[in-house]
């Protein structure tokens, strides 16, 4: 297997992954406080195995980098607005009306997909790739704003048996 491949594999299993870990979310049942750092991380990783990947093969990207900053803070303000009940002894979250983490799990799961089918088909070009690279880094920053904000806001929200 070269290496490409085995990176597009990397991706591929990291985006799957965070697919599942963010599946709890979708079911508004409680989840641990820590299932909020899972799909954040695991499509950022991904994200940045994209990144440092050719075509652009460059994390020096100040624009990218610029959206992504933008989308972290537009994360931090959707963070502020979820409805959030704790149970601090357990350590458990139950969030309400939000059910974002799981369809931007998916949607960067397929744009990776479809990144990787255009790919060889059709060698769409730097411009595709580079498109998919930037919606990524939107949408893992706009997670890890999000869930950012939860885990700080769950450690002062008062206790409740869930």
């Amino acid at each position: 297997m070269s290496g490409l491949a085995a990176f597009s594999v990397l991706v591929i299993v990291l985006m799957t992954s965070a697919c599942v870990a963010a599946f709890p979310e979708l079911r508004r049942r409680p989840i641990p406080r820590w299932r909020l750092a899972v799909p954040s991380l695991l499509i950022a990783a991904a994200t940045l195995v994209l990144l440092y990947l050719p075509p652009s093969n460059d994390l020096r990207e100040p624009q990218v980098w610029m959206m992504a900053l933008v989308a972290a803070v537009l994360g931090l303000a959707r963070g502020t607005l979820i409805g959030l009940q704790v149970d601090q002894g357990a350590g458990r979250l139950l969030l309400s009306r939000a059910p974002e983490g799981f369809w931007i799990a998916v949607a960067a799961a397929l744009l990776v997909a479809g990144d990787l089918v255009a790919e060889p088909l059709g060698h769409v070009g730097a411009s595709f790739s580079k498109t998919v690279e930037l919606a990524l880094a939107i949408l893992a920053s706009f997670l890890i704003g999000r869930n950012m904000t939860l885990v700080m806001r769950s450690r002062d929200t008062p206790h409740r048996d869930l």
